[in-house]
């Protein structure tokens, strides 16, 4: 969804990806307070996507494209852009004292969410490399 906030191809919506935040947290987290999750190793929106709830499962996720720099398909593996789109789910509500930092693109969203959370927010972070 970045990548298409970034190209302007999200209708309705023009800021750009500077405002949008990254709300982190941990599996360990979830798991601990006994929410129900589960992970994915491809975009959760494609039939063939596989869904697991149990962390020795971690390995089905493609851990070597999930650092890489460019994950587009390419002719020896077209399946790229759906693996790298792999998600952790939290069903019906995700408590925000499990919010264990914020990462924002710069200083501007930095001060926004600074004066917004006044008081004790979780740190804020710049994250840049997580945006295009």
């Amino acid at each position: 969804m970045l990548f298409a906030i970034s190209r302007g191809n999200v209708e309705g919506y023009t800021a750009g990806q500077q405002p949008v935040i990254y709300l982190c947290s941990s599996t360990e987290a979830v798991d601990a307070a006994k929410l129900l999750w589960v992970f994915t190793e491809g975009h959760a929106d494609m039939d063939y996507t596989d869904f697991f709830d149990d962390f020795n499962d971690l390995e089905k996720i493609d851990w070597k494209l999930m650092t890489a720099k460019y994950w587009n398909a390419i002719p020896e593996d077209p399946d790229r852009s759906r693996r790298r789109q792999a998600e952790f789910l939290v069903k019906d509500f995700f408590p925000w004292n499990l919010v264990e930092q914020i990462a924002v693109y710069g200083n501007a969203t930095a001060r926004v969410v600074s004066d917004i959370l006044a008081g004790s927010p979780p740190p804020i972070v710049i994250q840049q490399g997580w945006y295009y």
